[in-house]
C-alpha cells in the first residue's frame, strides 16, 4: 500500500484518517466531494449565507446565497450589511442614508411621516378628530365659533344653534326661536 494515499495508512503504518476524509501527500484531508473546504468545513459556497461564492464572504444580514451571489429578498435593499425594506423602515427610510425620528416618526411608502399613533395628522400636526373643533370627524371640518366637537360631531352647547357659523342665543329679540327670526316691536321672545 501507498502511505502517501490510502486512507488507512496515511503518512504511516496504522494513520488512519477519519471517515469523512481523504489522504493525499501522506496527509489526511477533508473530502468535501463536490462541495468546498472552508474554515468551518464543507460548505456548499453557491447556497451558503456565511461563504457566498467563496469562503468567508458572508451576505448581508436577512440576505440569500443564490448561485454563489448574496441578494436581499425583494422587496429588501442591502444597506451597510443588512437587508433592510426602504418602505417602510425607519433606519433607512426611501434610501440606505434616511433614517426617520424613531419617537415622532414612521416611515411610510419610503417616506418619512408624523407618528399620531391613535391621531390624525392633519397637515403636520396630530389631532384628535373626536374631539377638536377645528378638525371634528376629519381634518379642517371646523365646528361653528362657541361649537363643540364630541365623538367627531359639532354642535353648539345647551340651547344655542349654529347661526352662521357662530353659535348663537336663540332666546333674544333677534334670535328669537331661531336663526335671525326677530321679535316685532315690543315683543319679548
Amino acid at each position: 500500500f501507498d502511505t502517501s494515499t490510502s486512507t488507512d495508512h496515511c503518512g504511516g503504518c496504522g494513520a488512519a484518517c477519519a471517515e469523512n476524509q481523504l489522504c493525499s501527500s501522506s496527509t489526511c484531508q477533508l473530502n468535501c466531494g463536490g462541495l468546498t473546504e472552508c474554515s468551518s468545513g464543507c460548505v456548499d459556497t453557491q447556497t451558503n449565507t456565511d461563504h457566498c461564492g467563496s469562503c468567508d464572504s458572508p451576505c448581508a444580514d436577512g440576505g440569500v446565497c443564490n448561485s454563489g451571489v448574496c441578494a436581499c429578498p425583494a422587496p429588501e435593499t442591502e444597506c451597510s450589511g443588512v437587508c433592510r425594506n426602504l418602505n417602510n423602515d425607519i433606519d433607512a427610510c426611501g434610501t440606505c442614508a434616511t433614517s426617520c425620528d424613531s419617537q415622532t416618526q414612521l416611515c411610510v411608502s419610503g417616506a418619512c411621516e408624523l407618528n399620531c399613533g391613535s391621531n390624525t395628522n392633519c397637515g403636520g400636526s396630530c389631532v384628535n378628530t373626536d374631539t377638536d373643533p377645528l378638525h371634528c370627524g376629519g381634518c379642517n371640518t371646523a365646528c361653528a365659533t362657541g361649537g363643540v366637537c364630541n365623538t367627531g360631531s359639532c354642535s353648539c352647547p345647551g340651547s344655542q344653534q349654529d347661526c352662521g357659523g357662530v353659535c348663537t342665543d336663540v332666546d333674544t329679540v333677534t334670535n328669537c326661536g331661531g336663526c335671525g327670526v326677530a321679535c316685532a316691536g315690543a315683543e319679548e321672545c
